[in-house]
Parts: structure tokens; C-alpha cells; sequence
């Protein structure tokens, strides 16, 4: 005979900060900023229930709520001027993201994670485009009404596929939609997105190992942007010496110079595209040198995986 045996947890998190922001003469201002206070508060709720089956394996219904208020750098009312088409500022304006965040899944013992994920934005904080005459467009952070996200995911650990080659897999496909304003002549930006990277490592002897890393993001909705596709693929061959102590290590990043970004967006008025280049490809030699072996740390995994992301920067998307 077997049981199922179920465990609940749950918890809370919050955080606040203050800061001021003064106008001043060293930068360009639309008009001038008195001082502004600014409180950021953070909070999160989660609750995690999980039904243990036979054979070491389990079920996960996790739910998170979660209140966000933007970055201090969000609300910055300066303007940082990229060329003459092309302003960024902040908004003193944005109201806090309220988020509501579901996921059912099935956890295999320590081999994969595959499951169900929800996720529901109330006035969902994003980077808009606001088009200003004279070809002149403002890149400002705004609240738009909601967003809806909703997909399947599937996450590994470590599979040995040889004796030598281990493979880690992560891979989901997204729904993403956003209600536009009502002054758009498009009113929702939605779309499927599928995501997967992909970690190989090789260990050829005891000294010698090798690691191969590739992701692909399909086009994505986010806001009034569809950004579209872009992959990357990272490697590396390193060699222990001098007893172990020491590693040397050949490394490549972006190899094949594929992670471009390149989106197009909608205005009340217009449609643009943008292309941004980054030269992201580095190759690189390391040497490291560990004076004491140490005491080892076991590598710990988030048994769930609801979203919660960090304080909003929107200035790094």
C-alpha cells in the first residue's frame, strides 16, 4: 500500500525605500520638477501546496500575489536626450503593478519540472513610445490597463545523456496579451511565444571539460512593441592545472553575433521599426588560481517557480 502525503507553505514579503528627487540646471528638463518625494513599497503573498505521490514524484499548486511600484529611476522627470529624435524621461505618474500569479505542475523527482503558469497584471508597468510631432518620440515608462500571460513550461536538471555529455533544458510557450488605450487604432498586442535554452556540459577526462550554451526568444508582444526573434550561443573549453588548483579557460560569447535587437511599435498615429546593433561577441582567455580548497556548497533548486520579478527597471529592456 501507498499514501500521498501533502505539504503546504506559505509567506509574505515587504520591503519600502525613500528618496527625493530635486530639479536642478545640469540636465534638460521638459519644465521644471519641484522637489518630489518618493516612497517605493514592495509586497508579495505566496502559497505553495504540494501532493506528494508514489515513486518520489509530486504535484505543485502555487499562488502569488504580489504589489510592485516602479524604480527610482521610473520616476526620474528628467530627460536624457539620445539624438534629436529620440528623448528618454521617467513619469512621476505611475501608479503600482498588482499582479496575481498561478501555476500548477508536475515535479519527476529531480529529473524535470513540467507544468501550467498564469499570470494576470492590473495597470502592468511598460515602456511606451509617445509620439511627440516633428518625427520627435518621448520613450517613457506608462501604465497600460492589464496583461495576460499564460502558458506551458518545462524545466531539467542535470540529464546524463552519455557518460561524458550532460544536458539542461529549459523551454515554455507564452500568450502574451496587453490591452493598448483607447486612443490606439489597435487595442490589444497579443501573441505566442516560445522560449528555450539550452546548457551542455562535457567532461572529455579528468582534467579537460567543455560547455555549450544556446537560447532562442520567438516574437513577443510587450506593450505597444512586438520585438522579434533573437538566439545566441555561448562556448567554452577549460583544462585544470597545477594539481587542481588552478583552471585555464578559452571562452566565446555571442558567436555568431545573432543577438540583435529588433522590434516594431505602435503609435496612436504611426508604426516604426527599430533596429538596435550591439557588438555583444567577446572572446576571452581566464586563469584563476584557488589558494584553499574551501567547503563545498551544494547547489539548492526553487521547487516552484511563480514570477516574481525584482523591481521594475524598464530602462534595461
Amino acid at each position: 500500500a501507498w499514501r500521498q502525503i501533502l505539504f503546504y507553505k506559505s509567506g509574505g514579503r515587504s520591503s519600502s525605500g525613500n528618496t527625493r528627487i530635486e530639479a536642478n540646471n545640469r540636465v534638460t528638463l521638459i519644465k521644471e520638477t519641484p522637489r518630489l518625494p518618493i516612497i517605493i513599497r514592495t509586497c508579495s503573498q505566496t502559497l505553495s501546496v504540494q501532493y506528494a505521490l508514489r515513486n518520489g514524484n509530486s504535484l505543485s499548486l502555487t499562488y502569488g500575489k504580489r504589489i510592485v511600484r516602479p524604480n527610482y529611476r521610473d520616476l526620474n522627470p528628467f530627460v536624457y536626450i539620445h539624438d534629436e529624435y529620440t528623448y528618454d524621461k521617467g513619469n512621476t505618474l505611475l501608479r503600482p503593478e498588482l499582479s496575481d500569479n498561478l501555476e500548477l505542475a508536475y515535479i519527476h523527482g529531480d529529473l524535470f519540472r513540467v507544468g501550467l503558469a498564469f499570470n494576470y497584471t492590473k495597470d502592468v508597468i511598460i515602456k511606451s513610445y509617445l509620439d511627440q510631432g516633428n518625427y520627435v518620440v518621448y520613450v517613457s515608462p506608462e501604465n497600460l490597463s492589464s496583461r495576460v500571460s499564460v502558458g506551458p513550461r518545462l524545466s531539467t536538471s542535470q540529464l546524463p545523456l552519455t557518460s561524458f555529455w550532460n544536458v539542461n533544458v529549459s523551454a515554455s510557450l507564452i500568450y502574451n496579451r496587453y490591452r493598448l488605450p483607447e486612443n490606439y487604432q489597435v487595442k490589444v498586442n497579443k501573441r505566442w511565444t516560445p522560449n528555450i535554452g539550452i546548457s551542455n556540459q562535457f567532461n572529455f577526462a579528468r582534467t579537460w571539460s567543455a560547455e555549450l550554451i544556446g537560447f532562442y526568444n520567438g516574437k513577443m508582444a510587450a506593450g505597444q512593441a512586438t520585438i522579434y526573434p533573437l538566439w545566441q550561443i555561448n562556448a567554452g573549453i577549460q583544462k585544470k592545472i597545477w594539481k587542481g588548483r588552478g583552471t585555464i579557460q578559452l571562452f566565446a560569447r555571442d558567436i555568431f553575433h545573432s543577438n540583435v535587437s529588433r522590434m516594431s511599435v505602435m503609435t496612436p498615429t504611426q508604426h516604426a521599426f527599430i533596429k538596435e546593433r550591439m557588438d555583444r561577441t567577446v572572446v576571452g582567455i581566464s586563469l584563476t588560481y584557488r589558494i584553499n580548497r574551501g567547503l563545498e556548497v551544494k547547489e539548492s533548486r526553487r521547487k516552484h517557480s511563480v514570477d516574481e520579478s525584482k523591481r521594475i527597471n524598464l530602462w534595461n529592456l
